[in-house]
């Protein structure tokens, strides 16, 4: 969470933010953050990636790894 505390201003307040964490406890903290912060598009994925999983849903495995989300933005393991 200290990480999107830090990272705020580097989001777009206007744009679709869906956030998603292993089991949707830790995502869920984020959204209701920045809901607070007037981010009014940002989602939780309910159960996380093994909800996803669960419900035969495609997904790269990358994000079962503890790598991180892999992009380009310099995350460093988000």
């Amino acid at each position: 969470m200290s990480v999107f505390i830090e990272r705020l201003e580097t989001i777009y307040k206007e744009q679709t933010i869906i956030v998603v964490c292993r089991a949707g406890v830790r995502s869920s903290k984020i959204v209701n953050l920045l809901n607070r912060q007037g981010y009014p598009s940002a989602f939780n994925l309910d159960g996380g990636i093994l909800a996803w999983k669960a419900k035969g849903f495609p997904w790269d495995s990358i994000i079962d790894s503890g790598k991180g989300c892999n992009c380009t933005g310099g995350c460093n393991g988000c």
